[in-house]
């Protein structure tokens, strides 16, 4: 099979991915859609149909934020490019480009952006659903 044929396979097997969180913030509680477990929905699909999932940051933007309560937090976006390759046929690629951000007062800010990223490639990539209207 092609990338295509194989992505479409996955895409098959997966179709669905239920949103797994809960995320508080600011007052407002909403569900989310974890990057463990978008990875965790389509691994065996992957790997059964030979597809790889390559991410590569591909620019970043560094920023301050102020928060409602006078605090400073840092904040990064990153602009990834998942490549999806064929696991028989290391040549054949498709790749999707994705943007994720990450706000904290520590560290943890390029992990957050990186994950939200990420989890946003292959959502893309394989045309996966959460069942919500995120756009609503």
């Amino acid at each position: 099979m092609n990338l295509a044929q194989r992505m479409l396979a996955v895409a098959k097997d997966v179709s669905h991915i239920a949103k797994d969180v809960t995320v508080s913030h600011y007052g407002a509680n909403y569900k989310g859609l974890s990057h463990d477990g978008v990875v965790s929905a389509g691994r065996d699909a992957m790997i059964k149909h030979g597809v790889l999932a390559l991410p590569s940051v591909i620019a970043t933007r560094y920023s301050e934020v102020m928060t409602s309560k006078g605090k400073t937090q840092q904040m990064i976006d990153v602009d990834v490019e998942t490549t999806f390759i064929n696991a028989e046929q290391m040549d054949e690629r498709l790749s999707v480009i994705t943007t994720g951000s990450g706000i904290d007062a520590q560290d943890k800010h390029p992990g957050k952006a990186m994950s939200y990223a990420k989890k946003y490639g292959l959502l893309y990539g394989f045309l996966l659903i959460t069942g919500e209207n995120d756009e609503a």
